[in-house]
């Protein structure tokens, strides 16, 4: 069985990863829904760009 300092990193790992993905599709929600109202928010950094294939 593994031990509870691996379980605690693995927690505390997914925890952070759920956070940054949370907040990166809640950006990328808001870009798309504000810049279709005509309330646009600044434009995303360029890798950001490449993977929506936004131009």
């Amino acid at each position: 069985t593994p031990s509870v300092l691996f379980i605690q990193i693995g927690a505390i790992a997914f925890v952070i990863l759920n956070n940054f993905l949370y907040l990166f599709l809640v950006h990328i929600a808001s870009w798309l829904l504000l810049d279709r109202l005509g309330n646009p928010i600044p434009r995303p950094p360029q890798w950001i760009q490449v993977l929506m294939d936004y131009e």
